[in-house]
């Protein structure tokens, strides 16, 4: 049976090299439960410089490396660039910089490319065909996870 990872990450910034990987949420395709790992998960590391994302960088790629396919939402474009873009600024202290090369669905690809929808944006797209949207964040709770907040996070 495939092991079909459907993944997502959360990140201070929408640049890399100026941002921090706060987490990186997954589940397998039949899974119930989804997983999520943060920045609070490497307590030490987390104490020392909360900006330092190298332990949750290197959980996401043996997480992303085990999979025969990766699901995404606007993945392609901002997920996978940042985690690589991370993966190669932790190069000196993570065994492994380069994400393999797995398959990867895009939804956003498909809504963009398959679909003609007033917006290719994920809520447009959950409400078209009935599913539950997305929760909404808050600018108070982002704050406070860029700031390693448990429950924000």
């Amino acid at each position: 049976m495939s092991k079909i990872l459907l993944w997502d990450t959360e990140n201070s910034s929408l640049d890399a090299d100026f941002g921090t990987m706060l987490c990186f949420g997954y589940k397998y395709l039949g899974e119930a439960r989804t997983h999520v790992i943060s920045i609070r998960d490497f307590p030490k590391l987390f104490r020392q410089d909360p900006t330092n994302d190298r332990e949750i960088v290197k959980a996401a790629y043996d997480i992303l490396s085990q999979a025969d396919m990766w699901v995404t939402w606007y993945g392609a474009r901002y997920d996978v660039p940042f985690v690589a873009t991370r993966l190669l600024e932790h190069r000196n202290e993570l065994k492994h910089v380069i994400l393999p090369p797995i398959p990867h669905v895009d939804g956003w690809w498909i809504a963009r490319n398959k679909m003609k929808l007033h917006s290719n944006r994920l809520a447009s797209i959950s409400a078209f065909l009935g599913l539950q949207e997305k929760t909404a964040i808050k600018p108070p709770i982002w704050r406070r996870a860029l700031s390693g907040h448990f429950k924000s996070l």
